[in-house]
């Protein structure tokens, strides 16, 4: 419902205070200290978790961006690389639909 322009704030606030942790949390201590989510390089699964960041969680969400400083990090260093920054600066990704902030129906 959230995505389909009907945020409910119960199921938000939900998100935020017992889903989103559960995995963030796993997520980082995944990550731990290294650059990459597998292996000394990118690969599919970090550009695949830069998706999730993006689309699913730092865009909906931006305030929980405080609580997890190593996805920070790691979404920060994988949006530096050159493609990728020229393409999210490009008309045909700012063109796209984006899922705006959930944070009006979310008080954290």
């Amino acid at each position: 419902p959230a995505l389909m322009g009907a945020p409910d704030k119960a199921v938000n606030d939900n998100f935020v205070a017992n889903v989103l942790p559960v995995h963030f949390q796993n997520f980082e201590r995944l990550l731990g200290d290294a650059s990459f989510f597998a292996g000394g390089g990118i690969t599919v699964a970090d550009l695949t978790m830069f998706d999730v960041l993006n689309n699913f969680a730092f865009n909906l969400f931006p305030c929980i961006k405080q609580e997890y400083p190593k996805l920070v990090a790691f979404y920060d260093q994988i949006a530096a690389r050159p493609n990728i920054s020229t393409y999210m600066a490009s008309e045909k990704y700012t063109s796209l639909m984006a899922f705006p902030s959930l944070e009006e129906s979310h008080n954290h």
